[in-house]
């Protein structure tokens, strides 16, 4: 079905394809330079919409999170917290980024504005909370636990509740 901007699920999944064999290059930004390179590249994911991509990177010394316009051009920096803040992944609205962080000694998920601002936590604990993607209706996401301290290794899901997100559901092993 196409999208309200007239762009197919087909042709996103092609921008995202592009864009990720783009990135496999030495370089994502405007041709100047300036932008994800080398050793710094880590993940690659493309706003629904296709216009921003989001990556988090090394290149201030520990990682972060940055979203450049699929077109090219600058990168703006979105996170600047200790620990290293990983694996962004645009919310199917465009206008929230779940991501991992270590900010608080253990890998959690994060909560924050796709084009930066204020991050709140959405899942801490002992073990570590990794990998979290959205469900298509943005109300859910998933994720990878392992450490199991506070629940069982394998894969979870949260739903959002009118004070904030449930309890982790065991999806699979």
């Amino acid at each position: 079905p196409e999208h309200e901007d007239g762009e197919s699920r087909r042709d996103r999944h092609q921008l995202k394809a592009e864009a990720r064999e783009h990135a496999d290059t030495d370089h994502v930004g405007d041709g100047d330079g300036r932008g994800c390179r080398g050793r710094d590249r880590a993940f690659l994911s493309v706003s629904a919409d296709g216009r921003w991509l989001y990556y988090d990177s090394d290149r201030t010394g520990r990682s972060e999170l940055y979203r450049i316009p699929a077109t090219g051009g600058e990168p703006t920096q979105l996170t600047d917290a200790p620990g290293g803040n990983y694996l962004p992944a645009p919310s199917p609205d465009g206008k929230e980024i779940l991501f991992q962080s270590q900010r608080n000694g253990t890998r959690d998920i994060f909560l924050m504005p796709a084009e930066g601002g204020a991050a709140v936590p959405v899942r801490s604990g002992p073990g570590s909370d990794n990998i979290p993607g959205w469900f298509p209706d943005g109300r859910r996401f998933a994720f990878m636990y392992t450490g199991g301290k506070d629940l069982t290794d394998g894969m979870y899901s949260m739903a959002r509740t009118g004070s904030g997100w449930s309890e982790p559901r065991r999806i699979a092993d």
